[in-house]
């Protein structure tokens, strides 16, 4: 059966086409990709922890079908809260992360790892929501809720974001080492985690963290558009005719850019066909212009995406006027029109008189933080950072070789104050970083 899951219409409200190439097995570069696993890391962390905060709450498991099974076994009581139900009506499927059931009263609750400041909310009030960065989020809420409507059109159904909230500080000394994660999947393809509680849960409930808020409001706003595209995406399924969206400079975060035995091309290919690589009048490969610098940017009046349908994608085929601004300045520094414009590595002008006013020594240094959902100290908020290693090369004196100075947190303790401090014992306040 051709079902639209809450996964596939986030990603067709994306693009479209995207839907079409996970629907015929094109694989996608965030699949492999370890900096989103370690993103991931800290959803399963946030899920498992949002069940707890539901202790009566049951857990349904098993294959799409054992789950619809269970799950309809389940809200045959008048009360009861479930994890990740599953909810199957004309073609849409939905798994909820947390639904709580009280009579004909629905709680849909979507557990989000993003951030959320609950003082920046009460301060903006309506205002804050409208933001692009959640507009994704509030669309996924809104297709489970139209689902769960579906399947239940006389219920009353209230829909809430769960989210970790970076104004509350934590009570709680290393709470993440209360959460273990361990692979469980054994496909090359699809990550699943299990993870493991062996802190205090009362504890844990009795100093939350994550705070429920209700979008409901937002929610009834997208609704009608969201309904218009969930009746599309699924015309499509069951006709099995793709939507093609037509190529541009969106293109440049797709993410279907994966080879593989079955598909010679990736979906990205498949789209732009010859067009994906730039040629030359010689037929030399050459800079796309996908590959430019602040290309979201540089596209007054569409000009770059028409420059795309006329089949001019070489970086060199960009007219020089979209480089600056009206007044005659060049955009960000000169950088994307030096991109498209230089063959060679270039020094500005300026770049001499820079060298004069530099004052040895000369530290070189990288830093490393991190930042998780779960505070790692207590005292910390969530997504605070922590600074846990430095690396700092040092050129005492015009000539002299670089000597090699470094830091690194080896204790179970809160390391910001001890990062400064160490790096100042190094560099003070002399010289130039």
């Amino acid at each position: 059966m051709a079902n639209l899951s809450k996964s596939e219409f986030k990603l067709a409200m994306q693009c479209p086409t995207k839907l079409a190439h996970k629907k015929a097995g094109y694989k996608s570069s965030t699949e492999f990709d370890p900096y989103m696993n370690y993103l991931s890391d800290g959803g399963y962390m946030i899920g498992k922890m949002a069940q707890l905060y539901y202790p009566e709450g049951i857990e349904i498991n098993g294959n799409t079908e054992q789950a619809l099974a269970q799950t309809a076994e389940e809200l045959l009581n008048d009360k009861v809260v479930l994890f990740e139900p599953a909810i199957q009506v004309n073609n849409k499927l939905v798994r909820i992360d947390i639904l709580v059931k009280d009579g004909n009263h629905f709680q849909l609750i979507e557990v989000k790892s993003k951030s959320y400041n609950s003082l920046e909310h009460q301060e903006k009030g309506d205002t804050y929501f409208k933001a692009t960065n959640w507009k994704s989020y509030l669309e996924d809420v809104t297709y489970q809720q139209y689902v769960l409507q579906d399947q239940f059109p006389e219920a009353k159904i209230d829909a809430f974001l769960l989210m970790p909230d970076k104004s509350i500080k934590s009570e709680i000394d290393e709470m993440i080492s209360w959460f273990h994660l361990t692979n469980i999947s054994h496909s090359t393809h699809f990550r699943e985690v299990a993870v493991q509680f062996t802190g205090d849960a009362e504890k844990l409930r009795a100093h939350p963290i994550l705070k429920l808020v209700s979008v409901s409001k937002e929610v009834a706003g997208l609704m009608p558009n969201v309904i218009k595209n969930a009746i599309v995406f699924i015309d499509s399924l069951l006709s099995k005719t793709p939507i093609i969206t037509p190529i541009s400079i969106k293109c440049k975060a797709c993410n279907y850019t994966v080879r593989d035995e079955d598909h010679l091309e990736s979906g990205y290919e498949k789209c732009w066909g010859a067009l994906a690589v730039a040629h030359d009048e010689n037929g030399n490969k050459v800079p796309h212009i996908l590959e430019l610098g602040q290309l979201g940017n540089l596209n007054p009046n569409n000009c770059l995406n028409e420059l795309i349908e006329e089949g001019k994608v070489a970086m060199a085929d960009v007219p020089l006027e979209v480089f600056y601004k009206p007044t005659g300045e060049v955009k960000y520094n000169g950088r994307p029109m030096y991109q498209a414009t230089e063959n060679t590595e270039f020094l500005k002008s300026e770049f001499k008189e820079v060298l004069t006013d530099l004052q040895y020594p000369l530290y070189f240094l990288d830093f490393e933080t991190s930042q998780m959902a779960i505070p790692f100290h207590a005292g910390m908020k969530p997504y605070d950072k922590v600074m846990f290693q430095w690396s700092c090369h040092v050129i005492k004196s015009p000539g002299a070789e670089p000597e090699h100075f470094e830091w690194i947190n080896t204790h179970d303790v809160y390391p910001n104050q001890m990062f400064i401090q160490s790096l100042y014992d190094l560099i003070g306040y002399n010289g130039t970083i």
